[in-house]
């Protein structure tokens, strides 16, 4: 389904994988010293539609009060309270920065209460770290933001001088409370690699923070690593020495135990890791093991596969997971040698059957798929074991989006960037490619069953625009990324999408009676 409602104009291989053992003392961590135009249709009971309540007639957009110039929206968090908090990068005298801005349900921009003066701008309506001329630290992207007890961690990528004189990247944490105090930043890196590139980060209820980031393995990118920290009472993140081998794990694929000798580099796969979840439960373990989404490279001629590893609360593969803990899923759609990835993972923990009910686990796999004419987006259901499940779309995979072998009229890339589970829906967010203009969509699927129930697309009328994260809220999903307009290269972007029948309703929505 197609429409433009508002101002947003509108298979199976199984593999052996080696986990190498990193040495306690390469691990290196510290503080920081301080759309076109369709018919219009009527809309079903169940369709989806944005909120044209939220902020300004549906959309909310920021340029931290600045100038025109490039202002980049990249991942989101929910409050306990229903606000929201996105953050991105804001550009200062050529150098990106930290910025973060907090929205009510509908989509209000809220004032920092105890935010300190270095990094208040606009009546303290934004942050902005560090906030200077010449940045410390300084950062070059964000790549996740997650809360726990009242506080706000922000994963980011820092440039650092090292000794020889090159500039490096590591990964680094930068926490705020809700209310804006600032807490400290913290950083870590696996070795003197010149990439060690964070990739996201997940937080379990009981303080257990585990990142995943890249490592250029000498130039080849043949692994990433993994990390815990245990957060203390204070909201501090301490570094868990007990996970791994010193508080990291690397994760390897050797040419010897995986389907790759074409595409091997000194003897490893090239991988990509791109994102983690903790696995769900009902019981919340001290130890969470977790599941990391990555992309493996498997011959020369552009075959790329995406992949999940299934580690225990320690760090280590888990057997259970496909023997080996680990397994990839290509979707082929337009034959082999394509280049299929890995976009993001999410799990769930759901009761079936009758009474008493046993319990499963999910693991969702997006991907973005080669197609015939343009890519499309896939999606992966799998069980604890590895097993594809069925009865989503039949197969355990689903695929829309793009163009493929029977598409008669190519509308461009359909490109998935992030999916967020909100009972018994999934929604994904991403942008769609027409005349090779960015419309930021929203997908929602029947997350038992794969069946699509509605598909959002829209557009800034006067430039692009793109979703690059999304998360549940009480009604819907809240989305955000970035847009463009005449008198800006990028502005923050966030809207909210709806039931239909949520968002037609004026009078008890915010409990008015």
């Amino acid at each position: 389904m197609f429409r433009s409602p508002g101002p947003l104009a509108r298979v199976l291989f199984a593999l052996s994988a080696g986990l190498a053992a990193l040495p306690a003392a390469a691990v290196e961590v510290g503080k920081g010293a301080d759309a076109p135009a369709y018919e219009p249709y009527v809309l079903a009971v169940d369709d989806w539609a944005y909120d044209r309540f939220f902020a300004d007639d549906g959309v909310s957009i920021d340029r931290f009060a600045g100038s025109p110039g490039y202002y980049d929206g990249r991942r989101l968090v929910r409050l306990a309270d229903g606000d929201v908090v996105v953050a991105g990068t804001v550009v200062i005298n050529g150098d990106d920065q930290l910025g973060l801005v907090r929205y009510s349900p509908s989509g209000r921009r809220q004032t920092w209460p105890s935010i300190p003066a270095a990094y208040a701008r606009y009546g303290n309506q934004y942050i902005v770290f560090p906030n200077t001329a010449t940045p410390d630290p300084k950062l070059t992207g964000v790549a996740d933001i997650k809360r726990y007890g009242g506080n706000l961690y922000v994963l980011a990528t820092q440039t650092y001088r090292a000794s020889n004189g090159l500039d490096k990247y590591q990964a680094a944490i930068i926490v705020f409370s809700e209310a804006g105090d600032f807490r400290g930043w913290w950083f870590i890196r696996l070795d003197d690699d010149v990439y060690n590139v964070p990739l996201a980060m997940d937080v379990s209820s009981n303080g257990r923070l585990t990142l995943v980031a890249g490592n250029s393995a000498g130039g080849l990118w043949t692994r990433f690593w993994t990390a815990r920290y245990a957060i203390d009472a204070n909201g501090v993140p301490n570094l868990d020495t007990g996970f791994g081998n010193g508080g990291a794990s690397t994760f390897e694929l050797p040419t010897s135990t995986s389907a790759c000798s074409a595409a091997a580099l000194g003897g490893k796969c090239p991988i990509s890791g791109i994102d983690i979840a903790h696995e769900a439960g009902l019981v919340v373990l001290v130890d969470p093991p977790f599941y990391v989404a990555f992309t493996k490279k498997y011959d020369t001629a552009g075959d790329h596969d995406p992949c999940i590893a299934a580690f225990t609360g320690s760090g280590q593969l888990r057997s259970a997971f496909n023997g080996s803990g680990v397994r990839c899923y290509p979707f082929d759609d337009a034959g082999s040698d394509h280049d299929d990835e890995a976009v993001a993972i999410d799990t769930d923990f759901h009761a079936v059957g009758g009474f008493p009910p046993s319990y499963v686990q999910d693991i969702y796999l997006l991907a973005d798929v080669s197609r015939q004419y343009s890519r499309g987006t896939g999606l992966l259901r799998v069980d604890a074991s590895s097993a594809p499940v069925a009865e989503f779309g039949g197969t355990g995979k689903l695929l829309w989006g793009g163009c493929g072998s029977t598409c008669t009229v190519d509308l461009g890339d359909d490109t998935p960037l992030a999916l967020a589970r909100r009972g018994n829906d999934i929604g994904v967010a991403g942008h769609w490619k027409p005349n090779l203009v960015d419309q930021p969509e929203l997908t929602v699927l029947d997350a038992h069953s794969g069946a699509i129930g509605d598909f959002q697309v829209h557009g800034i009328a006067t430039g692009d625009a793109n979703y690059t994260d999304i998360v549940a809220d009480g009604d819907g999903f809240v989305a955000a990324g970035w847009a463009r307009d005449g008198s800006s290269s990028r502005m923050f972007a966030t809207s909210r999408y709806l039931p239909q029948r949520i968002a037609d309703d004026t009078i008890f929505r915010y409990g008015a009676e």
